[in-house]
C-alpha cells in the first residue's frame, strides 16, 4: 500500500515540475569583436619607471574576453625600451555600467638596452580593475596589474657575460593602464 501512495505522491510532484526542453539548452553569448588603446605606468622593482602604449584585440563571449596586445614601454631615464607582445583572458565580475574585472595574462618582452644589447624575457601578470560602460559599444577601464619577467638565455649566445650581469635572471614589476575600448 505505501510503495502505490508514494509513486502517486512522486508521479504528482513531476507533472508539476515539468521541465521544458529550451530550458536546459546552453546560452553562448554571440561573440564581439573589439579594438582597445591603453596609456600607462610602468614601475619596475630597481626603482625606473616607463611610459607605456598599447593596442589590444578582443574578443568577448559576454562576461569572459579573451585579448592579444602589442605595447611598447619607454623608461624614464631613456636607458631602456620594451616591446610586449602578449595576451590576456578578463573576467567581468559585475552586470551594471560599473563593473569589476579580473585577469591573468602572460606573453613576450623584447628588451633593449642599446642598438647592440636586447634581452628576450618571457612574463606573467594578473589584474583587477574597474570597466566603466559608456555606451553599448563603448568602455573605459582602469586596471592595476602585478607580473614577473623572466629573461630568456640562449647559452650560444655570443654576448659576454658581463652583459647578463647588467641585466637580472627576472624582475617584478607593477602597472596601472587607462584603455578605451570599441566593440563592434
Amino acid at each position: 500500500m505505501r510503495l502505490p501512495v508514494t509513486l502517486a505522491v512522486s508521479l504528482l510532484l513531476l507533472s508539476t515540475s515539468v521541465v521544458r526542453a529550451d530550458d536546459l539548452t546552453l546560452r553562448i553569448p554571440k561573440p564581439r569583436i573589439g579594438i582597445a588603446g591603453s596609456i600607462g605606468q610602468t614601475y619596475v622593482a630597481n626603482n625606473t619607471d616607463a611610459r607605456t602604449l598599447g593596442l589590444e584585440g578582443r574578443l568577448s563571449f559576454g562576461r569572459v574576453e579573451f585579448a592579444a596586445d602589442l605595447a611598447k614601454a619607454e623608461y624614464s631615464d631613456n636607458t631602456r625600451v620594451d616591446r610586449r607582445l602578449g595576451g590576456s583572458v578578463y573576467l567581468h565580475l559585475g552586470t551594471g555600467t560599473l563593473r569589476p574585472v579580473v585577469s591573468v595574462g602572460g606573453g613576450l618582452l623584447r628588451a633593449d638596452l642599446d642598438p647592440y644589447l636586447r634581452y628576450d624575457m618571457a612574463y606573467g601578470q594578473v589584474g583587477a580593475g574597474l570597466l566603466r560602460r559608456l555606451s553599448d559599444h563603448v568602455d573605459l577601464s582602469v586596471t592595476a596589474i602585478l607580473g614577473r619577467r623572466w629573461t630568456v638565455r640562449d647559452d650560444s649566445d655570443p654576448v659576454p657575460l658581463l652583459y647578463y650581469s647588467y641585466f637580472p635572471d627576472h624582475e617584478d614589476f607593477a602597472r596601472v593602464q587607462l584603455e578605451l575600448i570599441v566593440r563592434l
